[in-house]
């Protein structure tokens, strides 16, 4: 079955909601609270599109993210990632209105409808994750023959300030951004383990069609794929590019 990302996001592309939302403006140096208030009551920024970074500074988003349609739930343990000292909470996160915006800059959001049957995400290493057997490329498939998405997982990276997914990218020589994990990486979300295979920087558009990311497949029970906007030094406001980086469990 081939999936399109159209369908599952509700007919939309992720329309620069993945990782930054399409941040337009981070609380940097001289944007204080003043500013904020200011800006507020001129009805320049939406106050549900200000949220508070990993050092407490409130960063303004394009788009505010739907608290309630999101419905939030805590997940069992955290995301680690060893390479760059990341190391945040879990949450499980619906997509809503076609968009795929993560409701806070400070957790890491385990997108329902991915990694599991149905709707419902299963937690890490549960009995529904537990058929599988493994494949000659050293993946699994499910051995009820079921087609599974890989489990998407979702961090938002801001400029000018720190979110979860600012971690996961460092500035190459020639001045842009780029993946800062490298194949052979690990990932671990609650008690799995994840290895790196491969990290690319995409347009939000390629990503949200991109069928390595959403399509179901025999072997989506073992892949994680992390998404979070790519943030180059001096660019656009509106992040035009997300990274993206594959894993598959380790055994």
């Amino acid at each position: 079955m081939r999936f399109s990302a159209k369908r599952f996001l509700g007919g939309l592309l992720v329309a620069g909601a993945v990782g930054a939302a399409a941040l337009y403006l981070a609380a940097e140096a001289g944007y204080d609270v003043p500013f904020f208030e200011s800006a507020i009551a001129a009805e320049i920024i939406d106050p549900d599109a200000i949220l508070t970074d990993l050092d407490g500074r409130r960063v303004a988003l394009d788009l505010a993210p739907d608290l309630e349609g999101s419905e939030m739930v805590a997940a069992a343990g955290r995301f680690v990632v060893p390479a760059v000292g990341l190391d945040v909470p879990l949450v499980y996160m619906t997509i809503t209105r076609g968009v795929l915006n993560p409701p806070t800059l400070t957790d890491a959001f385990l997108v329902r409808g991915t990694g599991g049957r149905g709707f419902e995400t299963p937690v890490p290493g549960s009995a529904r994750l537990s058929g599988t057997e493994p494949t000659a490329d050293g993946n699994a498939r499910t051995t009820d023959g079921a087609l599974i998405r890989p489990q998407i997982l979702a961090l938002h990276s801001v400029q000018g300030g720190r979110a979860a997914g600012n971690a996961l990218a460092t500035i190459g020589p020639d001045g842009r951004a780029k993946s800062a994990l490298q194949p052979g990486d690990m990932l671990y979300v609650g008690e799995v383990a994840y290895k790196v295979t491969s990290v690319e920087e995409q347009r939000k558009e390629d990503a949200a069609l991109d069928p390595a990311i959403w399509q179901e497949s025999a072997a989506g029970a073992e892949r994680l794929v992390v998404i979070t906007c790519l943030q180059h030094p001096g660019g656009p406001r509106r992040a035009p590019t997300n990274l993206i980086i594959h894993a598959v469990k380790a055994h």
